[in-house]
């Protein structure tokens, strides 16, 4: 029993980098359907026993609560180790990323038992750090993109239309720029990826949209003609929002209806081989 929670435990992290989208909550859904059969009241005696026996083989006595004492270490542990291990990423903006990610799955314990016993504080305190590292992010990547067309003379006539012009193309530069380099991310939680997403969409294209207006007002004073504009906000907009997308590998073949429907499979034959035991 404990090889096949092991076996799905990690089937359920490779399902999360390779799949998205629906396809990828069918899966997520059938795997934990699974897994929770071993942890439900059927078998946590036999779990119990396990720990007893163990225990008693380094002359340790078992106690009632220790697993979720246990538990509750473990994830205090990782917690507050997150720090160090987002060290490893060279990049820094990628490390926050990492932060957001994983302080977000700790406040998304709240609701189900294993947030009950970390505790509201505890819970909250991840929150706070989630929305502490989205700040830095935001800052850090795309706030110095915005720093190109956010100027005290953003919305008055002391530009000239070739000067808006100029910083208008090096706002696209550095767009792109900063756009190649963050779609080749991931991040395969989509309710986080949506979140980050519409943040970026709510700081960056009002203020697009608005330069966009002042240069074009500006070329019409002048007489001159508009010349083109590469993103319109709308466009801009659709950009964002295909950031952090997971990606298949190119010669990944397998469908995802097939992967749902071997597990769902694995799933019903196994509860069939428990019962008649």
């Amino acid at each position: 029993m404990l090889d096949i929670f092991s076996v799905l435990d990690d089937l359920r992290l490779k399902f999360n980098q390779l799949f998205g989208g629906k396809a990828c909550e069918e899966i997520r859904i059938a795997t934990k359907d699974l897994v929770t059969k071993l942890l439900n009241d059927t078998y946590l005696p036999h779990l119990k026993k396990v720990l007893e026996t163990h225990l008693s083989w380094r002359n340790e006595t078992y106690e009632e609560g220790i697993v979720f004492t246990q538990i509750y270490d473990t994830i205090k542990e990782v917690a507050v180790n997150l720090d160090s291990w987002s060290k490893a990423y060279e990049d820094i903006t990628l490390s926050y990323i990492f932060m957001i990610d994983n302080h977000c799955h700790f406040y998304n314990l709240r609701g189900i038992m294993l947030g009950d016993m970390m505790g509201d504080t505890w819970l909250g305190a991840h929150e706070q750090y989630k929305d502490y590292y989205a700040a830095l992010y935001l800052r850090n990547s795309w706030g110095k993109l915005l720093s190109i067309i956010v100027q005290k003379d953003l919305l008055s006539s002391s530009l000239s239309s070739q000067g808006l012009g100029k910083r208008l193309y090096t706002f696209n530069v550095a767009f792109d720029e900063r756009y190649k380099k963050e779609s080749s991310w991931t991040i395969c939680d989509e309710a986080l990826r949506k979140n980050i997403c519409k943040h970026l969409v709510e700081c960056i294209v009002p203020i697009y949209k608005a330069y966009v207006k002042n240069y074009n007002l500006t070329i019409e004073n002048e007489g001159m003609v508009v010349k083109h504009i590469k993103y319109t906000a709308e466009s801009l907009e659709n950009k964002i929002w295909s950031l952090f997308q997971p990606k298949l590998k190119k010669n990944g073949s397998v469908k995802h209806a097939d992967w749902t429907s071997k597990i769902k499979r694995v799933s019903k034959n196994f509860r069939f081989t428990l019962a008649a035991k």
